[in-house]
């Protein structure tokens, strides 16, 4: 089994977050395309990949937040629901 890390933005919950250009060749400006919130990783990449349900709720509650903040683990896991409900309504049609 491969285990691979999922991104989550800690304003709104996110994870539609990717690459939104360089600063520096090895200094990657990532961005949410839900709320904009912006900023910057070093000698990081990020790869998108399609994953099913239970692996994706697996990473929103296994999620490391700063000080493990209930309100913010709470929004993650309430967003990744959401994010699931709609992907399953997409593809039952």
């Amino acid at each position: 089994m491969i285990t691979v890390s999922a991104i989550f933005c800690l304003e709104c919950g996110s994870s539609l977050v990717d690459v939104n250009g360089w600063e520096l060749p090895r200094k990657a400006v990532i961005q949410c395309a839900e709320c904009g919130n912006e900023t910057t990783i070093k000698g990081f990449s990020l790869g998108r990949t399609h994953i099913h349900a239970e692996p994706y709720i697996h990473a929103a509650n296994d999620v490391a937040v700063y000080g493990r903040n209930p309100n913010i683990v709470k929004l993650i896991q309430g967003k990744a629901k959401k994010e699931i409900k709609y992907d399953q309504l997409i593809n039952e049609k």
